[in-house]
């Protein structure tokens, strides 16, 4: 990371076991052509830096890769197990462009959004500290702003999305699932949370011919909290249920992404970069932006 403070972590060989799905991530053709070798590789973390999560496993004999949560007041138990969303249309902006994520955004084709991604894949997040690569190609040198990219649920008639649903049929109306317990009880969360993803770099990063890393960091431990930090049932977010729209905004609000060639997990800024806005056009302290 430039200009970051650094952080020693300990990568824990999770990633083996916390698997990421690309959906043909390298042979995509619409995307950069993924060579032999690679100067940008694209990784995700879910590291907590909150006192309302923890790794389980952390203390005791037999350790465990689940995410446990505890509410502000501590009245429940959230046992998070497996997380997994679906990404689509990923970009780098330059520092000169306006935007690009949008499907009908003028700017989709030209060189000032670099296109990594085009089609749908199916992203698996590490539930424990594993900072894990997920997308790795070759780009011609520029300095960037954000990294865009859109979650929503796949459909048919999306490029590749045929191929994506018969291989994922658990998402066939869903954008994310969440698999866990909640005060013991198992639960599934299948939403539909769709957004226009600005995730700003602070400072803008320069891919060139060394090798650069960035992480795109999701506060999953967020997701299923209130206001005030209680935790809610997940079962109670699904579709048409009293926390539908609450978790969908924190799902929106959740990602943050930087410069991490040491692969870190976070900006070392003593947060996890969460955008505590309104759930509308929200644009948090580094200038990140959903809509």
């Amino acid at each position: 990371m430039r200009s970051l403070r650094t952080i020693a972590r300990v990568i824990t060989p999770a990633c083996a076991i916390a698997a990421v799905a690309l959906l043909a991530a390298c042979s995509d053709s619409n995307g950069p052509a993924n060579g032999g070798s690679s100067n940008l590789s694209i990784a995700v973390a879910t590291l907590t830096s909150t006192p309302a999560g923890r790794l389980a496993g952390s203390h005791g004999i037999a350790p465990s890769f689940d995410r446990h949560v505890t509410g502000t007041d501590s009245a429940h138990s959230l046992i998070i197990t497996r997380v997994a969303i679906t990404l689509s249309r990923l970009h780098l902006a330059t520092v000169d462009s306006a935007g690009c994520a949008a499907d009908d955004h003028p700017e989709g084709n030209d060189d000032r959004c670099r296109e990594l991604k085009t089609g749908p894949m199916l992203v698996e997040l590490p539930v424990d500290n594993s900072v894990i690569s997920v997308l790795s190609l070759q780009l011609p040198a520029g300095t960037f702003r954000a990294l865009e990219a859109k979650i929503r649920t796949v459909q048919a008639s999306d490029s590749g999305g045929v191929a994506f649903l018969a291989a994922n049929p658990q998402f066939a109306n869903a954008s994310v699932r969440v698999e866990g317990t909640f005060d013991g009880t198992p639960f599934v969360y299948s939403g539909s949370p769709n957004a226009s993803l600005e995730l700003a770099f602070n400072p803008p990063i320069t891919v060139g011919s060394a090798a650069t890393t960035v992480t795109v960091h999701v506060s999953i431990d967020r997701w299923f909290t209130n206001g005030s930090g209680i935790l809610v049932d997940p079962a109670t977010a699904n579709v048409g249920g009293a926390n539908e729209n609450l978790v969908s905004d924190n799902v929106r609000r959740s990602f943050h992404a930087f410069e991490d060639n040491g692969h870190h997990g976070d900006d070392g800024h003593g947060d996890d970069g969460f955008n505590g806005g309104d759930g509308g056009n929200n644009q948090g302290g580094d200038g990140s932006r959903t809509h």
